[in-house]
């Protein structure tokens, strides 16, 4: 693997500095003369080169482009070994030796990539720092040798990842089916998210890398703090579901929010909250108690307008079950669950700034007032909204965001006489 000791300080003749050390030579002394001591110094070592020369030129090659070719296959050839089986690490640190120098030539910068790409766990401190101050040589690097550079240097990560969190934030298209939830493609928004290339990017960059996606939950958390943009709710969902329909285990095994996504996006997927998986979701409340629950990452998920809305419907499905009896029902207890959901998810970006998070209490007693109106409103909807019903909207997220949720299923049916009974105090309310 050593260069031969006479060839060891021969000047590199490709790129900038084969270019300098030819002008040099030509300028030494006579042209003619400084190309027969060139050629002679670094034609092809090959036998009989000069009657090969001669039958090349006889066929029109230009000694230029033999040369080039010649290098090509040079250059092909180096590529094919190090593209071959890993090397023993003092045999791959010979070879790095070796080549590195040609870091510096874009020509031929990815052979040393390449090598450093067998094995990123052996990149050395000095070609980490050399490719973290150069751009050009930065963005040449594959995946692989940005992971184990995102390892060292944090902030490096940081910039590749922040514009790619805040694109899927800004994403046009994500915007809009965010704001049309309640229609019958929820299946095929899903995989839409999940197919952006936003998202892509992101899951790409993290791979398999269980530091860099907690990283990354840590960055889209920040950003949720800074904005309370409730997109941020949603990618942190797609990033854990993107994870599982890739089967990288190494993470969704220890994401600690794996557990409540599932059922959750399975929810969203076929908008129905059924008895099934509000137990799932129970019994994955059910392994903490409440100093050890991780309340930031749990309301992130639910601060997702997919999720509060789902959430909201079900709410509003229990209101329906209960009308036709309402003096009797045993279903009003079931309320409390989904509602306890609904104030974290709108508690978001409190709860990840707490040091000790508590669970906001809702006005219970005005939340439940409001519910009753809403009962005697399904019994019959030409039941208008009291002075209190608009007052209780314009100050309690969780009752408008199940008003919302009942007026798109009355929507849904065409039922005029309902969506103009409380349609007007909805649109007020929001506005408010």
């Amino acid at each position: 693997m050593d260069a031969p000791a006479e060839t060891a300080h021969r000047p590199l003749l490709v790129g900038d500095a084969g270019k300098d050390a030819i002008k040099r030579a030509m300028s030494m002394g006579k042209p003619d003369q400084a190309i027969a001591d060139f050629r002679a110094a670094n034609c092809l070592e090959i036998p009989a080169a000069d009657a090969v020369y001669a039958l090349l030129d006889s066929l029109g090659h230009s000694r230029h482009s033999v040369h080039t070719a010649a290098l090509d296959a040079a250059v092909h050839a180096a590529q094919k070994q190090i593209q071959s089986e890993p090397l023993p690490a003092d045999q791959h640190s010979a070879l790095l030796a070796q080549i590195r120098l040609y870091l510096d030539i874009p020509q031929l910068q990815h052979l040393p990539l390449q090598l450093l790409a067998k094995q990123p766990r052996l990149i050395q401190n000095d070609i980490h720092q050399k490719i973290c101050a150069s751009p050009r040589l930065y963005e040449s690097c594959n995946i692989t040798i940005k992971r184990v550079l995102w390892h060292q240097d944090f902030a490096l990560f940081r910039q590749h990842m922040v514009p790619l969190i805040q694109a899927y934030a800004e994403n046009d298209d994500l915007l809009w089916m965010s704001r049309e939830i309640a229609s019958d493609s929820a299946k095929e928004f899903t995989s839409r998210r999940r197919k952006n290339t936003a998202l892509a990017d992101i899951s790409s960059a993290i791979g398999a890398d269980l530091r860099l996606y907690m990283q990354t939950l840590g960055m889209v958390r920040e950003r949720f703090v800074e904005t309370n943009d409730p997109a941020l709710g949603t990618l942190r969902l797609d990033l854990v579901m993107s994870m599982h329909d890739n089967d990288v285990s190494e993470i969704t095994g220890d994401d600690i929010c794996y557990g409540l996504a599932w059922p959750l996006d399975a929810c969203i997927i076929k908008q129905l909250m059924n008895d099934q998986r509000v137990q799932e979701l129970q019994s994955y409340f059910d392994r903490f108690d409440n100093e050890n629950m991780p309340y930031g990452e749990i309301s992130l998920i639910l601060s997702s307008p997919y999720s509060r809305h789902i959430l909201a419907g079900y709410v509003a499905s229990i209101l329906e079950d209960i009308a036709p009896e309402s003096a009797v029902s045993q279903r009003y207890k079931e309320l409390k669950f989904p509602r306890v959901l609904l104030t974290m998810g709108m508690s978001a970006r409190d709860l990840i700034q707490q040091d000790h998070p508590k669970i906001p209490k809702d006005s219970r007693l005005r939340t439940r007032d409001f519910f009753q109106s809403l009962i005697a409103f399904i019994e019959d909807n030409s039941t208008l909204p009291t002075d209190d019903d608009i007052s209780i909207l314009e100050t309690n997220d969780i009752a408008r965001q199940v008003l919302y949720a009942l007026l798109l299923k009355r929507a849904a049916t065409a039922d005029l006489d309902a969506l103009n009974a409380w349609l007007p105090s909805a649109i007020v309310a929001m506005y408010k």
